[in-house]
This record gives C-alpha cells, structure tokens and sequence, in this order.
C-alpha cells in the first residue's frame, strides 16, 4: 500500500465529510492507481478515521453513508474515552499500513496531488524525515501563509507576522514551514521518531515531531511549496471546544518546556 492517511476528529462530522469528499477529488494516489479497486481488495491508499470519542452516536454510520459510492479502503477507530489528539497521532501511525503516512486535520482542504508531491520529496532526499505543504489559515476571517515554531523553541505562536508579503521566504528569521495540521513521513521512520510523549494533549506535538527529527535524530524537515493545503483554523477549534480546553492548552505549553529541557533541546 502507497499511501495511509490520517484523520483525527472529535464531533466534526461534517468537517470530516467534507474533509473525505476532498480527498477524493483531489489526493493523485486516490485518482490515479487502484484507490477504486473493490473494497475487498487492497488498494493503493488507505484513510483511517480516529474518533476522540466524539458525542454523536452514528458517525461512522454517516460517515460510511458519505462514501457509499466510493470503494476507498476507510479504517474507522473510535476511543472509549477522549484522549487528545496526540494520542490519536500516536494511534493512527502505529496503525497505517501505507509505505508514507499522512496526518491531517478535519478541517483541511486540499490543493491537486497534494500527496505525489509531498511523497516525490520524501523519496528525493533521504535525509528529509517530515514534510508538509504550503498552507494557508483562517484567522480571524483572513486568508493568511502561516508557520509555525521558532527553532529557538521560544513560545511564539503559530503565525507569520502580517507584515511578511507573500512569496517572502518563510524560512528566514530561524522559522519552519512544518505544521501539524498537515504533515507527511515514511512509516519506516516511524519506529525511530515515535511515539509522540501524550502529556502533551493538545498542542505542541508538532513542535515536539520538528525538534525530535532534527535535534536527537539530526535529520531534516522541508515545506514542499508545490504541495499546498487550506486549513480553516476556527472551524476545530470550535468543534473540539469542551471544558478545559483552554486551561490544557496551557498546559500542554509547560509540558513542552519541560521536554525541551528533559531531551536538552
């Protein structure tokens, strides 16, 4: 199998749908290979779905019903009780079955052959570990490029300031392209980065993948510009809002500290 792509979800059904929908449109390894051999067979691209345990008892019902003419291989696993969707990270890469593995938000709509593109980098040059294409993010009704992480591992937030014209190179002032939210590695690899430390809940598990790949492993992370994604940021934030949310978010940012410190990076 080429191909096993990632989705975790809590209460986004229709996020989700629409997710799935766009996927098949537009992944070059759904369009192009066996993705539409019978369900029976083993096709070119697998799409596991990990349900944080989400409120709505039907979803894999209705998600079923929204590939029903479609013949993609869909792995459906639903969590007893919501751990985070680092676990669900965790989960999802120990269980695809693809030669390149792909996580990507709920939330994400993506741009033509936006998985050829990332695999051609990653079957380029061995030393790069993660990919990630370019994206854009809604911010407050706004289109915006976005980064993320300071490689100083100063806590500085996720976006490019307003001032950076598009098309000025992201990779200057010490920032990476690498985001979470849509990200690509080799399964093999899996066994030397993961699994991803699940007191980080939340947020930070990117920043945790980008320092373990080029800090302990000294490897490499590339955003493939060619390869590009929309992420409308607000919509998960909304649907995985629940009590404590913020207040994990908080402390999510400690636990990172502490990590850096733990791993010296």
């Amino acid at each position: 199998m080429k191909l096993s792509i990632i989705i975790p979800t809590l209460n986004g059904k229709e996020l989700v749908e629409d997710c799935l929908l766009n996927l098949i449109k537009y992944t070059y390894y759904i369009k192009n290979n066996s993705g539409y051999k019978s369900k029976e067979e083993k096709g070119d691209v697998e799409i596991i779905i990990i349900d944080d345990n989400s409120k709505f008892s039907m979803f894999k019902e209705s998600i079923d019903q929204t590939l029903e003419e479609s013949n993609i291989l869909v792995r459906f696993i639903r969590k007893e009780k919501p751990t985070g969707v680092t676990d669900s990270w965790n989960i999802g890469l120990n269980e695809a079955q693809g030669e390149y593995v792909a996580v990507i938000n709920n939330d994400i709509i993506v741009g033509e052959d936006w998985d050829k593109k990332l695999i051609d980098e990653l079957e380029k040059d061995k030393e790069v570990m993660l990919v990630s294409p370019y994206h854009t993010r809604n911010v407050f009704g706004a289109l915006k490029p976005t980064t993320h992480l300071n490689l100083n591992n100063e806590m500085v937030g996720g976006f490019v300031p307003s001032d950076y014209p598009n098309g000025k190179d992201r990779h200057s002032n010490n920032m990476c392209g690498f985001l979470g939210c849509c990200f690509m590695l080799r399964k093999e690899d899996w066994k030397n980065i993961g699994p991803i430390d699940n007191e980080i809940k939340i947020w930070y598990n990117d920043n945790w993948l980008i320092n373990k790949v080029t800090k302990t492993l000294k490897k490499k992370i590339k955003e493939v510009k060619d390869s590009y994604v929309h992420h409308f940021y607000s919509k998960t934030c909304n649907e995985t809002a629940r009590p404590g949310f913020v207040a994990q978010t908080d402390k999510d940012a400690e636990e990172f500290k502490k990590l850096c410190k733990k791993y010296k990076w």
